[in-house]
């Protein structure tokens, strides 16, 4: 940080960047628009870049703006996190997630290899349940937020939902499969094997017993469920049986060559997968961060 650059500059800047308004910023920062206008000019001069688009319709960050972004909002996060340890209003705290097993497997590790870089004292607990389950703990506020695929709109009443990115469900196979290589599989040719599907109550679940009615079947006539995708992927190794899970789930086994996935048109088992909070609740600046790296992980990925 230069000599000119003050606190009251990034702060001012990331309001400007949540906001995307002066008069809000304005507002959030118990100041007037010119005061504003003012600390933004001073700060772009300091840098010499320009950290916004201006348009009719509001502030814009530049690519500039998008960098720095990523280091101040973290960083003051960090140092309001030990302002609060240097007054001795620090507790033990923890971030509590819960996750669909696809999201704990293709985003979790490295979202919280990179938490861990910033916050070692604090605890994360990674829950794993499916289903409405996975809502009691939003409610009674043992948890921090949920990752998963957006729900019926009668389960989120209280909720915010941020999508994230689209996700389908997939049907997949060993290479070796008789279907692997056949050209647009239908709902039929599946239905002459032993096909893995998620287990009852879950959203996926639901998304599948849709599309089959779509397709003028009632249900699969050789089934096994579960979520557990250890033994779906060694189950289908073994035999020739299919396994309709999210593409999450397998990504790492498709880019490794050792499963495939059927050649099916179907749209309607796209889902969004995104953030669900308790409408008003305040989390703590830990939980804030590990979303913030979250969404930065999904375009790392290029999964939005």
């Amino acid at each position: 940080m230069t000599n000119r650059i003050r606190m009251r500059h990034l702060r001012c800047f990331l309001q400007l960047a949540k906001h995307r308004s002066v008069t809000r910023a304005a507002e959030q920062l118990n100041t007037v628009q010119p005061s504003v206008s003012r600390t933004l000019k001073e700060l772009e001069s300091e840098l010499g870049v320009e950290l916004f688009h201006r348009s009719p319709s509001g502030l814009t960050l530049t690519k500039a703006g998008n960098t720095l972004h990523g280091y101040v909002k973290n960083g003051l996060l960090q140092i309001d996190q030990g302002l609060e340890v240097l007054k001795g209003k620090s507790h033990h705290q923890q971030v509590v997630i819960c996750a669909l097993p696809n999201v704990v497997r293709v985003l979790m590790p490295n979202v919280i290899a990179k938490f861990k870089s910033f916050y070692p004292e604090i605890d994360i607990s990674l829950q794993t349940n499916v289903g409405a389950n996975m809502l009691d703990g939003l409610r009674n506020g043992q948890v921090d937020f949920m990752v998963g695929r957006l729900m019926a709109p009668s389960m989120l009443k209280g909720m915010n939902f941020e999508h994230l990115y689209h996700e389908p469900l997939v049907f997949a196979c060993r290479t070796e499969h008789p279907l692997a290589k056949k050209h647009s599989v239908m709902i039929e040719d599946i239905n002459q094997y032993e096909i893995i599907i998620p287990s009852d109550e879950t959203i996926i679940r639901t998304e599948l017993d849709r599309y089959m009615l779509s397709k003028g079947l009632a249900r699969f006539s050789n089934v096994i469920e579960t979520i557990s995708f250890e033994f779906s992927r060694n189950y289908i190794q073994q035999t020739d049986a299919i396994v309709c899970q999210p593409k999450g789930t397998i990504r790492q086994e498709l880019e490794q060559g050792n499963v495939v996935m059927l050649d099916t048109v179907a749209e309607e088992l796209m889902g969004s997968v995104g953030l669900t909070t308790i409408v008003g609740k305040t989390l703590s600046h830990p939980a804030n961060l590990m979303k913030d790296i979250i969404r930065k992980e999904v375009v790392d990925l290029g999964l939005a």
